[in-house]
């Protein structure tokens, strides 16, 4: 086909001018005044443009492809062979295309400018360009022609970049693995001295509960052993005395130590269930420790033992006659 491009060279001059601002081009087909449809995009980078900046069917110079990063100004030319690329596959056999490209920042938050251009086809019929071609329109493939070397790499700088945010990846997992292991280790210390104080408390206080429990038995058996010996003792010497009478307590107070009046007087004693409760009475045994309360025991005992008793008045006579 035979194209000619109007208005296309004013855009291609401004993109050169703003050639290090540019993020990347969109190119729209107009289908009226306020209809438009993009057809295409490309980032303003060598590895998007990288067929546009070779020689192939006349579109460049081999110098443009020595494997170093491209200026700015080889992606401005880049770009319009770009549009022209992409205008000639979609004007499928019309005779007139009007297209419209925007130029976006980096970001694409802002549009640095945007163009319109025609495109005329020499070679079609008049009668084609009314002819709606809307659904004969496809995807517009990109050339396929490669660099001398047999393949395009990409930029130094993208290979660069990607080398930095690699080593920063490794750089950040080691310090995080760094950071977990010391956690992990002082976690464990701390784990293992607490676990070894809880340890000394446990067997501190297994000690001394096995020491009261110990001392609680040796007490009872003690005080269990006193009392059975106290209680057989008395058993003992109830029965014998009471059994061998009074020749029993004479040989019994002789065996024992004690005179024979002393002798008899338990045995008096014995006979009185009252009165041995009273003596057998914890509180009486521990007051009787005391020399003074045994001196005022023997006092009231003497006291009770001089004192007669008394007998109850008679009572006087009545005309019943005397009384007994």
């Amino acid at each position: 086909m035979d194209l000619t491009f109007e208005e296309l060279e004013p855009a291609e001059r401004r993109i050169t001018r703003l050639a290090e601002d540019i993020g990347y081009i969109t190119l729209c087909e107009c289908l009226d005044r306020n209809h438009e449809e993009t057809i295409a995009r490309v980032e303003f980078n060598g590895a998007d443009l990288a067929p546009f900046l070779i020689d192939g069917d006349g579109l460049g110079s081999d110098d443009e492809a020595d494997g170093t990063d491209p200026e700015p100004e080889q992606l401005a030319v880049a770009v319009g062979r770009w549009l022209r690329f992409v205008a000639r596959a979609n004007m499928g056999g019309r005779r007139l295309g009007r297209f419209k490209l925007r130029v976006m920042n980096p970001k694409g938050e802002k549009t640095l400018f945007s163009a319109r251009f025609l495109c005329r086809n020499a070679d079609a019929d008049a009668d084609t360009e009314d002819r709606d071609l809307e659904g004969d329109r496809v995807p517009v493939p990109m050339p396929t022609v490669v660099a001398p070397s047999g393949e395009v790499a990409p930029e130094g700088r993208t290979w660069k970049a990607l080398g930095d945010a690699y080593m920063s990846m490794i750089a950040l997992l080691q310090s995080s693995y760094t950071h977990l292991a010391g956690l992990q280790s002082a976690t464990i210390v701390n784990q293992n001295n607490k676990e070894m104080r809880l340890q000394g408390v446990l067997e501190g206080l297994m000690a001394d509960v096995i020491a009261l429990k110990v001392g609680m038995t040796e007490s009872g058996a003690s005080a269990a052993q006193d009392a059975g010996n106290t209680r057989m003792q008395q058993e003992l010497a109830k029965t014998f005395i009471g059994e061998l009478g009074t020749f029993g307590r004479a040989f019994a107070a002789a065996k024992m130590g004690l005179p024979p009046d002393l002798a008899e007087l338990v045995a008096s004693v014995q006979q009185s269930p009252e009165l041995l409760e009273v003596l057998s009475m914890p509180e009486l045994k521990e007051m009787l420790k005391d020399p003074d309360a045994l001196k005022e025991v023997a006092q009231i005992l003497k006291l009770g033992a001089m004192t007669k008793p008394t007998k109850p008045p008679k009572k006087p006579p009545t005309d019943d006659g005397p009384v007994n």
